[in-house]
């Protein structure tokens, strides 16, 4: 299994660490199917984490082949880069 890279984040005198993954199922058809894009943080040095998972759904487009490695889309109109 390949281990994700993290990165640093310092907020004032607070270090934490972060790393973003991107999953999905293939259906039957060679579709992705429920693609979600997770940002993961944690403070450096202590156990314990903060997930924040952008799943796929009405109005919501996440990765794949329409998007950038961390991209998410709330509608047409919103993207967001993570």
């Amino acid at each position: 299994m390949r281990r994700r890279r993290s990165r640093r984040l310092v907020l004032a005198d607070k270090v934490f660490r972060w790393s973003l993954t991107h999953r999905h199922t293939v259906g039957d058809d060679g579709a992705y199917r429920e693609c979600r894009e997770t940002l993961t943080v944690w403070p450096e040095g202590i156990r314990g984490c903060w997930r924040i998972v952008f799943a796929d759904g009405p109005d919501r487009l996440v990765g794949g082949p329409y998007l950038h490695g961390g991209g998410v889309c709330l509608s047409a109109t919103r993207p967001i880069s993570i």
